[in-house]
């Protein structure tokens, strides 16, 4: 997290100082063409004018915890001034997150959404300004909600956790309409494992032989609960085994476990509406 943290830091920086580089370059121009000028402001150019921008997005999760890749959905909600440097709020939404991790069987998809608070950098390209390259990073929040079974009984569970994001792309327009494609990574706080801390609840340990008397035999491993049943031999080595002890603090527990330093890369594309 705190790679992140510089990371963004050091992007933020580096963008507004290319931002106020180029503030001065254009005012620099507008001083000496102000014939140029005056003629593209009375026919309507908006280039640097304040921006309020909306758009959709369809992606896909992949990388770190997030193998194999699962389909997301999601919006933004952008203001740029002077068409430049602004605020955005960013909301991603994954129903079936293919999460990669022992806690849950093996193809248990909870769902995953994040909601950011971003800063946002632009540098309009070309004659009309049409081409937008972008950086943008922030903080916010990273949801994780599943379903857990004991028997008949099911927790539905959420937990929360702060996060970040970091990430860029270019919006191409064509008047007030374009298209927006872009690369993200998220990290939910904490530190991801791959063992739970808890003992297993309801296990029994084998009695103790008194002397002289004959060895008992081992006490049958349990059979695992319905939510460990069918994960794969290599992360069923290392998963928890809780059999009829599943109540709602474990489940609860499990859940954040899962979540903490959750981690995944987003790539996504979509329509994006200025005005």
């Amino acid at each position: 997290m705190q790679a992140l943290c510089r990371s963004l830091i050091t992007l933020l920086l580096l963008a507004m100082a290319i931002s106020a580089a180029a503030q001065v370059s254009l005012d620099t121009t507008a001083t000496t063409q102000q014939p140029s000028t005056s003629t593209a402001t009375s026919g309507g150019s908006t280039a640097d004018a304040n921006r309020w921008l909306a758009s959709g997005f369809v992606g896909s999760n992949f990388g770190n915890n997030a193998n194999p890749a699962s389909m997301d959905v999601g919006a933004t909600f952008t203001y740029l001034r002077n068409n430049r440097y602004g605020a955005e709020v960013n909301v991603g939404i994954t129903p079936d997150f293919q999460l990669q991790n022992n806690f849950f069987s093996y193809g248990n998809k909870p769902m995953v959404n994040s909601y950011m608070a971003n800063a946002i950098w632009t540098r309009p390209l070309g004659a009309e300004k049409q081409i937008q390259p972008y950086i943008t990073g922030g903080i916010g929040a990273i949801s994780l909600r599943t379903q857990l079974a004991n028997g008949t009984t099911t927790f539905d569970e959420m937990k929360t956790r702060f996060g970040g994001n970091i990430g860029g792309g270019a919006m191409v327009f064509l008047g007030p309409w374009g298209f927006k494609a872009g690369l993200e990574y998220y990290r939910a706080t904490g530190s991801y494992s791959t063992a739970y801390a808890a003992p297993p609840s309801g296990s029994s340990t084998s009695p103790s032989a008194s002397p002289g008397s004959p060895t008992p035999s081992p006490t049958p491993s349990p059979n695992p609960g319905p939510y460990i049943r069918g994960m794969n031999p290599a992360r069923a080595a290392t998963a928890p085994v809780v059999v009829n002890g599943l109540d709602a603090a474990t489940a609860a527990s499990l859940t954040d476990s899962a979540l903490s330093g959750l981690d995944y890369w987003r790539g996504n594309a979509g329509i994006v509406l200025r005005w």
